[in-house]
């Protein structure tokens, strides 16, 4: 979708881009999920530490910088594809 997207909008000086965060420590996941499953999920992971809302917020503002501007049409995987099953 954000590859079509870009097609049609860069000619504007528009970017679009996506941005699919993985597992996300938050109070949402600890509704849902119990303590075990939680710990579970992030055991599939390789890095050290859990991401953060904030880690998705920097890299909306990185994109919407001017140092993202040339950033176009990419799906932004977060952690999804770090995972020890690979």
């Amino acid at each position: 979708m954000a590859r079509c997207l870009s097609l049609e909008v860069a000619s504007h000086h528009i970017t679009a881009n996506t941005i699919a965060p993985g597992y996300i420590h938050n109070e949402f996941l600890a509704r849902i999920y119990p303590d075990e499953e939680i710990e579970r999920m992030y055991q599939s992971i390789p890095y050290p530490r859990k991401g953060m809302p904030q880690d998705i917020a920097n890299i909306a503002l990185f994109m919407c910088s001017d140092e993202g501007e040339y950033v176009m049409g990419e799906p932004m995987a977060l952690y999804r594809v770090c995972s020890k099953s690979l």
